[in-house]
């Protein structure tokens, strides 16, 4: 009899001690919960900042071309002002 007196003794403190509360769980879930919201406002951070890396590199572009056709044009004027 003390055995099983143990053996109930010992399942009574596994299962009080070894299981989560509501209050535990509510909590982690409210973690879990603003986790995921911080994640996506870091993932749309992340996506706003590479259309503006995007965006920045278009005009960079745009940019490079339109110094290319201003040297062309100067080369130009240079080479017909060394004719005449």
């Amino acid at each position: 009899m003390p055995r099983v007196l143990l053996c109930a003794v010992f399942a009574a403190v596994l299962l009080t001690t070894g299981c989560a509360s509501t209050s535990d769980v509510k909590a982690l879930q409210d973690q879990v919960t603003t986790l995921q919201s911080d994640v996506s406002r870091a993932q749309a951070t992340a996506d706003q900042a590479s259309q503006d890396a995007s965006d920045a590199r278009r005009m960079a572009e745009a940019a490079q071309t339109q110094t290319m056709q201003t040297d062309e044009k100067i080369d130009r004027m240079f080479k017909k002002s060394m004719y005449k």
